[in-house]
């Protein structure tokens, strides 16, 4: 619009040098650099103090999480970077962090490697960021600003966040190996004859909590597998068969199970993460509840100690408790076979020992005239005690 020299116009030579031109532009900026803000107001970054906060919390996160178990956050980053570095990534690491897919993935879980994870950025960026558990929790508690953190800091933040508090992989608790014995009594399973180098126990978020009331009998037996299908079997359930055979296998003597860690697999990669405290040649031995349909006989002999469980569905196992072996006392442990018996508490012996018929109690009309007899014949002699006490 045209202005005039009677309209209300600002007194500043930059106003009025703009009111003179044919057509007076209206965009933001140009009416604050014609009110005289120079070239206009001072935009917000609203974006990067939000990913701040967002990396603050993550961070945050991951120092709790380390500080109260080291070693179980340990045993966990070693059984993902042993998952990507075997020889089969694309059957071992599934789920795939999000960030690492390729462009043309859109599922969460690939089944093809063309189609799956970046698996070279992924283990170099494992190996480049992430040293011993200890260093990282020392090198988080001292970072006091995170604006001097480089962009692979964060991503190494990212995927190390994701690894440790993904929802669909399990929580790990560290357990002592006193309890072993009285573990493998409770759950009717065989004692190992070699100590494991760890013993975890494993806990799901969906996992129900048993009433005190209600009794739910369940079986367990133990399940060896290769240290690189541990990721997946942990997160998903699902196994890929070795062989012909489509079915899963378990023991309850951990000797006959350890055998199942020998399977045959493709060359693995060169391991991306050296830096754990267990090393990095693991077996693993997991105890899992089977289904309720696969239950133990309530009397344990000779016969049935040595029990082979077949499960076609292993969807259906629930892993309880983890069992570390190295290869040294996995070797030891394969010599000593049967092992040891099973043994139980007293509680499961009282359950399996065949029940008695209850003694009938005395109804009959001489029972009833004997049993008031005894009662009127105590309450006399407690009568003459205490007058006798009393002459005293």
């Amino acid at each position: 619009m045209d202005l005039c020299e009677d309209d209300d116009v600002p007194c500043c030579s930059r106003a009025r040098s703009l009111a003179s031109t044919e057509h007076l532009k209206t965009c933001q900026e140009e009416l604050n650099v014609a009110v005289g803000y120079g070239s206009g107001l001072p935009e917000t970054d609203d974006e990067r103090p939000k990913n701040l906060n967002q990396l603050r919390m993550l961070v945050n996160d991951i120092r709790f999480m380390l500080r109260s178990q080291l070693l179980a956050y340990d045993a966990k980053l070693l059984i993902f970077a042993t998952a990507a570095s075997s020889g089969c990534p694309d059957q071992t690491l599934v789920p795939a962090p999000p960030a690492f897919k390729n462009s043309n993935t859109d599922d969460e879980v690939y089944v093809c490697p063309n189609e799956g994870c970046d698996m070279e950025r992924l283990c170099k960026a494992v190996q480049d960021n992430w040293p011993s558990c200890s260093v990282m929790m020392d090198n988080l508690c001292s970072v006091e600003s995170m604006d001097d953190m480089s962009d692979d800091d964060i991503e190494a933040v990212h995927l190390l966040h994701w690894v440790l508090a993904d929802p669909s992989s399990p929580m790990l608790r560290r357990t002592s190996s006193v309890h072993l014995r009285s573990l493998c009594k409770h759950l009717g399973v065989a004692r190992p004859s070699q100590m494991p180098v760890q013993l975890m126990s494993i806990c799901y978020e969906d996992e129900q909590v048993s009433l005190p009331g209600l009794r739910t009998s369940r079986s367990y037996a133990y399940l060896g597998m290769n240290f690189a299908k541990l990721y997946r079997f942990l997160a998903t359930g699902h196994l890929d068969p070795v062989g012909p055979d489509t079915t899963t296998r378990l023991y309850a003597q951990p000797e006959s199970a350890m055998l199942q860690c020998l399977d045959p697999q493709p060359e693995p990669m060169p391991p991306c993460w050296m830096q754990s405290r267990f090393g990095t040649t693991q077996r693993a031995l997991v105890i899992c509840a089977l289904p309720p349909e696969l239950e133990k006989p309530k009397i344990l002999t000779a016969a049935n100690q040595f029990l082979e469980y077949i499960v076609h569905d292993p969807t259906r196992l629930r892993p309880c408790h983890l069992l570390f072996y190295d290869e040294a006392s996995g070797d030891k442990m394969m010599t000593y076979w049967p092992g040891h018996i099973i043994e139980t508490t007293p509680q499961q012996r009282r359950r399996s020992a065949p029940r008695c018929r209850p003694i009938r109690k005395v109804t009959s009309e001489a029972g009833r005239k004997l049993k008031g007899w005894a009662q009127s014949f105590w309450t006399g002699v407690v009568s003459v005690k205490r007058y006798v006490v009393a002459s005293f």
